[in-house]
């Protein structure tokens, strides 16, 4: 017997084959809605794209219209690819840069589109397709001048950096991290007082140009030659808390004295002429409070009276150089401009620490502005 189910069932077949197309699909209410196409339509062409070569044919005599138009992939010869490979292709004005951008003169299919490639330091440059000559196909014109560069080198440049390191610039045009660095900054000087039994005095070791440290000199008391004009001399010393000194807190006899550590340093001018010196501190990779004050004698002050009897006072910041002392590094480093060396003398360069405990390495800079 049949039942209920077969029935319908038996009708709906019927139904399918009595039709020449149905298109089945849900409504958002979950009922079945069809759909009978009553004419063929032709797929359009935007009006405003002229598109070189013309369609294919599809074997058998009949134009494929829905075949897609390949995208442009350059070959070795200019010529374009059968299989071109996925990705973004050529763009029109305003896309992403073409991947590969196309060679000049290289065969291109859609007239006045648009190529873009990466130039300079990450700027845009831009070509276009034209039609050849005789009309037949469309090749890549001659490519825009670079513009719109937002980066600071152009990507794959190196430059030396640091220490006798190298940096290379990204595919993003920044300057990468600082790499194959040597052990010290090329002009520099650092002391020691091993193999020297008088105390008070400090082999010398100079960074080589290659940086790297060169051989020790014989002790010697802790000197600077006033460098020439323009120069400067970057010598590294130490902080320690068994040598301690006094800090006045203005360069007159009535000035309030502090215990600090301290480091005196001599600069020399040999010159018959007095030479105006910028001094500051930078990092040898340690923090360290330091102040400077400076005295025109031959030996540091010994007593209070002459530690009161500064030549410039004491400065506990880096202000008055536009903070050129932490270019090296961060710290609490001290800086101090214009200070006056008289010809044929000596300058006592008073490198403190904040207090009695303050303690560790830094570099001291001198460089001469005059003479």
């Amino acid at each position: 017997m049949l039942t209920t189910k077969s029935v319908v069932l038996g009708s709906v077949v019927a139904g399918l084959f009595g039709m020449t197309a149905v298109v089945v699909g849900c409504s958002a209410s979950g009922e079945v809605d069809e759909y009978t196409p009553t004419q063929e339509q032709e797929p359009t062409q935007p009006s405003n794209s002229a598109k070189l070569p013309p369609k294919s044919d599809t074997g058998n005599g009949a134009v494929d219209d829905e075949a897609e138009e390949p995208s442009y992939a350059p070959l070795g010869d200019g010529g374009a690819s059968p299989n071109p490979s996925p990705g973004p292709g050529p763009v029109s004005d305003g896309g992403p840069i073409s991947t590969p951008a196309p060679d000049v003169g290289a065969a291109c299919s859609v007239i006045d589109e648009k190529f873009k490639k990466v130039c300079g330091k990450c700027g845009k440059q831009e070509a276009i397709c034209v039609s050849t000559p005789d009309g037949t196909s469309g090749a890549v014109s001659p490519y825009g001048p670079c513009g719109g560069e937002s980066g600071e080198c152009e990507a794959a440049a190196t430059e030396a950096c640091g220490r006798c390191g190298t940096r290379t610039c990204s595919n993003s045009c920044g300057w990468g991290s600082c790499q194959n660095q040597g052990v010290c900054k090329a002009g520099q000087i650092q002391h020691d007082t091993a193999g020297c039994p008088t105390p008070g005095t400090y082999r010398s070791q100079p960074c080589l140009d290659t940086c790297s440290w060169g051989s020790y000199s014989a002790c010697e008391e802790p000197s600077v030659t006033l460098p020439a004009v323009g120069d400067t001399s970057s010598t590294i010393w130490e902080l320690k808390t068994d040598t301690m000194g006094k800090r006045p807190s203005t360069c007159k006899r009535n000035a309030w004295l502090t215990s600090v550590t301290v480091f005196p340093v001599k600069l020399v001018n040999p010159s018959s002429t007095d030479a105006i010196v910028q001094i500051w501190h930078s990092s040898v990779g340690t923090s360290v409070d330091t102040t400077i004050h400076t005295y025109l004698r031959d030996q540091p002050p010994a007593t209070d009276d002459e530690w009161k009897m500064c030549h410039t006072e004491y400065v506990d910041d880096c202000s008055k150089l536009a903070n050129i002392c932490a270019v090296d590094g961060a710290g609490h480093w001290a800086g101090v401009d214009n200070v006056r060396v008289p010809a044929n003398s000596t300058l006592i360069v008073m490198n403190a620490g904040y207090g009695s405990a303050t303690k560790g390495k830094f570099v001291l800079n001198i460089k001469t502005k005059s003479h």
